[in-house]
């Protein structure tokens, strides 16, 4: 679910919303957070996606100004997207959402990232990615 990368206003556009990726393979889990932040949809543009390949797809369409990703998914898990991340946005923040995360799977995650064990209040989550964004528009 996608909103406009900006909106009209009176006397001209407003700036660009800030871009959040999530990905997960549980479309339980995508729609939960589809409805947890959907107060958020005028201040965020969020894109949610089913698994790792597609979420390296969406990193190569257009950039993010987060990643939200879960860690235990088949073929492309959550460690290649968000390395993949920090090698298309480096500016982008990171966040590593997950009920179980290997420490294998943690070995192989070389960007830097913020760990958040799911499930959580959402103000958690919310909080996170808020401070994950990067500073400058």
């Amino acid at each position: 679910m996608e909103t406009g990368a900006f909106q009209a206003k009176v006397g001209g556009l407003m700036p660009s919303l800030k871009r959040v990726l999530f990905v997960d393979d549980e479309p339980n889990v995508l729609k939960g957070l589809q409805t947890m932040f959907r107060p958020l949809r005028n201040t965020w543009e969020m894109v949610f996606v089913e698994g790792g390949a597609a979420a390296l797809a969406e990193l190569k369409r257009g950039r993010f100004d987060v990643v939200v990703s879960d860690m235990r998914m088949p073929n492309v898990d959550g460690a290649a997207v968000l390395n993949q991340a920090a090698l298309l946005w480096p500016t982008a923040g990171r966040i590593l959402f997950t009920g179980f995360a290997d420490p294998d799977a943690l070995e192989r995650l070389t960007a830097s990232y913020v760990k958040i064990d799911k499930p959580c209040p959402s103000a958690v989550l919310r909080d996170a990615i808020e401070k994950a964004m990067p500073a400058v528009p």
